[in-house]
């Protein structure tokens, strides 16, 4: 809609800011739709309830994205956040941050998929605060999580309605 309508007209451009809830599926967006549609994002970012991002159809997106907004304290009413990571180009530091700033949303649902040999080094740091948000009701991991003692977030992790790891 924002790339179809946005510039169009400004009833258009009212009517779009006016919508209570948004939802931003990304993972399908060509790399030059994707950037015109993050240049009015910061207009919507209150309303935003789902982001989805990969890296698969328009490689370095995710890192773009973190780029402009490296915390998602940015979209306070956040429930749904899915990063399909593609290899290891993004900048692994980046990451760790925004999902360590989830804290500041409504975050229920959290996909963290990666292919071929991608490695979130800094997982254990980032499930210390993944494990203690509030809202979050599913954690679904898919890339190589070997090292982690799941166990030692038994507790924590038992108040998920669900909770999956598969190593990619």
């Amino acid at each position: 809609l924002i790339l179809a309508f946005n510039q169009l007209n400004g009833r258009f451009t009212s009517l779009i800011s006016q919508m209570q809830r948004m939802s931003f599926d990304f993972s399908q967006c060509r790399k030059d739709d994707f950037e015109k549609c993050l240049s009015s994002f910061t207009i919507y970012a209150q309303k935003v309830e789902k982001i989805i991002l990969s890296d698969r159809m328009a490689p370095g997106q995710i890192s773009y994205f973190l780029l402009l907004y490296p915390v998602f304290r940015f979209f306070p009413q956040l429930s749904l956040l899915s990063l399909y990571f593609d290899g290891d180009q993004v900048d692994q530091t980046m990451v760790a941050g925004a999902i360590v700033s989830l804290v500041h949303t409504k975050i229920e649902r959290l996909f963290l998929i990666g292919k071929r040999e991608f490695k979130l080094r800094d997982i254990e740091s980032c499930m210390n605060v993944i494990c203690r948000l509030p809202t979050l009701k599913t954690l679904h991991f898919d890339f190589i999580t070997d090292g982690i003692q799941w166990s030692t977030f038994g507790k924590e992790l038992s108040n998920l309605k669900m909770f999956s790891v598969s190593d990619a």
